[in-house]
């Protein structure tokens, strides 16, 4: 009756391996880049000049920063400290945001809202245009989004899935063969085996959160992982050794 317990509960422990393989919040970065860039350009700019009278922009009715959301203006600050390139635009690329599916997170998971005060649909980049005041001066803020970055994070997608497809994909298929051939002869040894597929499960869901609480790098926490899963790997040949010696005695 014990054995029978230890084979339901590690075919659960194979169905939960497979369904973490398309669970979204397994083995996931939580941070993401945003599709759009950001620039802007003081009223003093070539840029500036150009920009008000190409797209027919009004800048005598500017939106002060002060009004602007908190994460709007981290962003208009973070993009106001960058060096002027060309005729005067100062950019950055797209903006950090948290995956929504966490249950929770330190950063916002949505992009930072800007006033529009003109639109470029016919450009590749989908520019939108805002007229933002900040400290008695006149900006215009352009922000946009082209294909490529979208192709990227999509790329980014099928690269975390493969990763989690092999890993809990061939840990289930291994844990499957152990109750298949093991669990009648050596049934407490499956069970642990099992276990080791929870933990492993366990660490992959509580991973997001371990790169927002560890106070290094994301490169550090991959080989906190990584260090992990060969331990866990020593374990599993070690107890298959051990299945080995058991059935030649």
């Amino acid at each position: 009756m014990k054995s029978q317990i230890y084979t339901v509960l590690s075919l659960l422990v194979v169905l939960l391996l497979v369904v973490s393989i398309f669970q979204p919040l397994a083995l996931t970065y939580p941070y993401g880049e945003t599709s759009e860039s950001y620039s802007i350009a003081h009223e003093s700019t070539v840029a500036f000049d150009r920009t008000a009278e190409a797209m027919n922009i009004s800048t005598t009715d500017p939106t002060s920063v002060s009004n602007l959301s908190p994460y709007a203006q981290q962003t208009f600050q973070q993009v106001k400290d960058q060096p002027q390139v060309g005729v005067g635009w100062q950019r950055i690329g797209g903006v950090v945001v948290c995956n929504d599916e966490l249950l929770f997170c330190d950063k916002p998971t949505e992009p930072p809202e800007f006033p529009i005060d003109a639109e470029d649909t016919a450009a590749d980049s989908f520019n939108k245009f805002s007229v933002i005041e900040d400290d008695g001066e006149v900006y215009i803020l352009r922000h946009g989004f082209g294909l490529r970055l979208i192709s990227d994070a999509a790329f980014a997608s099928f690269i975390e899935f493969l990763v989690k497809f092999v890993l809990f994909g061939s840990y289930a298929t291994f844990l499957s063969y152990a109750i298949v051939s093991h669990r009648k002869t050596h049934p407490q040894t499956v069970f642990s085996f099992a276990g080791y597929g929870v933990g492993l499960i366990v660490v992959s869901y509580a991973y997001p959160y371990a790169v927002m609480l560890y106070p290094y790098s994301p490169k550090h926490i991959s080989l906190l992982y990584l260090t992990a899963a060969l331990l866990l790997l020593y374990k599993v040949v070690d107890k298959r050794r051990e299945l080995k010696r058991g059935n030649s005695s």
